[in-house]
């Protein structure tokens, strides 16, 4: 059922994040295969050096959401461990336009530009990457704020601002 999916899916998210990816591989098989489901899995699998099945994972991910973040994040470690770091450049360049407040591919790029010697590039993208962490952050207080004081109105008027910066 969708609700068993969605309760694997997301122990299986949660595995990952506590690098407990075997048990998170066994949470994941039993969700159905949507684009996330198959990026925490190739995650998992990059992570135990299963390196073919993450490129097939992360390439179905894909294949279902062009330009998904987190597969195209794990597609990008690949194909700079064979060498095709141009590629993966160009790959992480259309994730970050598509979806220019995600954390990883920022990153990711910025790495890759690093080692290939494009420095003064490189800190853009860290730079922005440094901006978008500190705006969460202070979103995340705001709305902590905001839920634990109700009545307090002015946290009211931040909040619509801080997730126009998000956005």
């Amino acid at each position: 059922s969708a609700a068993s999916d969605e309760v694997h899916a997301g122990w299986g998210d949660c595995l990952v994040r506590l690098r407990k990816y075997d048990a998170a591989l066994q949470a994941l098989s039993r969700a159905r295969d949507w684009p996330d489901v198959l990026a925490r899995r190739a995650q998992a699998e990059f992570a135990l050096r299963q390196f073919a099945a993450a490129r097939a994972d992360a390439v179905a991910a894909i294949a279902q959401k062009p330009l998904h973040p987190d597969a195209t994040v794990v597609l990008a470690q690949i194909e700079e461990r064979e060498g095709l770091t141009d590629a993966s450049i160009d790959r992480l360049r259309q994730v970050v336009k598509a979806a220019p407040m995600e954390l990883p591919p920022l990153l990711r790029l910025a790495d890759l530009l690093a080692a290939t010697g494009r420095v003064d590039e490189s800190l853009t993208f860290r730079t922005r990457a440094g901006e978008i962490a500190e705006l969460r952050v202070t979103f995340s207080k705001l709305h902590q704020a905001a839920v634990r004081y109700l009545t307090y109105s002015v946290l009211w008027l931040h909040l619509p601002y801080s997730s126009l910066l998000l956005s």
